[in-house]
């Protein structure tokens, strides 16, 4: 799985390099000038508009959460100079607790639509927990100021303690949720979550913590349109370029090509003996090696347990040994079949050793 983890470190580092360039890059665009102020005062409303548009598009709702959340948070920073400074300094400080746990949980839940009851439990979630934060800024001040002047650590630091654990929370939960799934929303939710964590260190109505916020819109705006193109292309159980990336691929290709059709043997046999679970194993196995094929050759999932692979600018002939690589490849790597009363997790399985119950292994050809 190597292709697949290099592509999952791309998702992550190569956003979150973005965003410390223009975090550092502040240091340089500041002072905006006036055209550029006149464009941030609308940035924020069109990049969280589209960005909302394009996840209802695709169907996913907590990407949609997610910019309501930015756009609310660009909304209040930029009304505190009307406050009185207690109640901003008080303001900015719960939004920097809620505003990240929250963008983090919404980016790590299973996404269930927005019009559903989940979905409205969600919205009615962050609506209370808005509630209860301007609540306790007008009624109990002094609450809020001893919540937010907790300290855990006798640091310098840009943002009240509270603030940073929240921050580092949200971004913790963002990474597991990256590693368990993997996809580019995840993704999104990481970088994003650390762009919103530099915008907190900004003054609260300046050009520049506006400017991080629309950036972390942008993040989660590109990781939806990656997410869109991840499901319309690439197939879910092995991760392979699907039938439709396939098709695209062919139209594309100017010039010799060479085809090659491959399927699993007996897989209908294989599922009735050992189950679907198994059989949905055996093809992650099988597109494994098809990572591995020489020859410039890319391979494809074309359906069921059928694979192709093109080689373009090769003939057949140039082709067939290329390809008895890789059926070899396959016949001789290893499929484990756990035994039934096995366990799952191998400290378990130490600690059972020698009961008689054993792996074996398949080779699917």
């Amino acid at each position: 799985m190597r292709i697949l983890a290099n592509t999952n470190t791309l998702l992550l580092f190569v956003p979150l390099a973005a965003v410390l360039s223009a975090w550092i890059g502040l240091a340089w665009l500041e002072p905006f000038p006036d055209s550029a102020l006149q464009l941030l005062t609308l940035a924020p409303f069109l990049i969280f508009g589209l960005g909302a548009a394009v996840a209802a598009y695709f169907k996913v709702s907590n990407p949609v959460l997610q910019f309501a959340l930015l756009l609310f948070t660009q909304i209040v920073l930029a009304r505190t100079e009307t406050m009185p400074p207690i109640v901003a300094v008080e303001t900015i400080g719960v939004l920097q607790i809620l505003v990240p746990l929250n963008f983090a949980v919404l980016g790590v839940l299973e996404d269930r639509g927005l019009l559903t009851y989940d979905g409205f439990v969600r919205l009615f979630a962050v609506a209370v927990q808005g509630v209860l934060a301007v609540s306790a800024v007008l009624i109990a001040p002094g609450l809020v100021d001893d919540i937010l002047a907790l300290t855990i650590l006798p640091l310098p630091l840009p943002m009240t303690q509270p603030a940073l654990l929240a921050a580092a929370i949200g971004i913790g939960v963002a990474i597991l949720a990256f590693r368990r799934k993997g996809t580019p929303l995840e993704a999104g939710t990481v970088v994003a979550t650390v762009a919103l964590l530099l915008a907190f260190t900004r003054p609260a109505s300046s050009a520049g913590a506006t400017f991080l916020i629309c950036v972390a819109g942008a993040i989660l705006a590109i990781a939806v349109l990656q997410n869109g193109y991840r499901l319309a292309f690439l197939d879910e159980l092995t991760a392979l370029p699907g039938r439709r990336a396939l098709q695209m691929e062919l139209k594309r290709i100017s010039g010799p090509c060479a085809i090659a059709m491959l399927d699993v043997d007996f897989f209908k046999k294989f599922n009735d003996t050992y189950g679907h679970d198994v059989g949905d194993q055996a093809l992650r196995l099988v597109a494994k090696c098809l990572r591995q094929v020489g020859g410039g050759g890319r391979p494809f999932r074309y359906g069921g347990e059928e694979f192709t692979v093109l080689f373009p600018g090769m003939s057949a002939q140039e082709a067939v040994p290329v390809l008895e690589d890789l059926r070899a490849l396959v016949e001789s790597t290893p499929f484990q079949l756990r035994a039934p009363d096995r366990p799952k997790r191998a400290s378990a399985a130490r600690r059972r050793r020698g009961s008689g119950t054993r792996s074996r292994n398949l080779h699917l050809t």
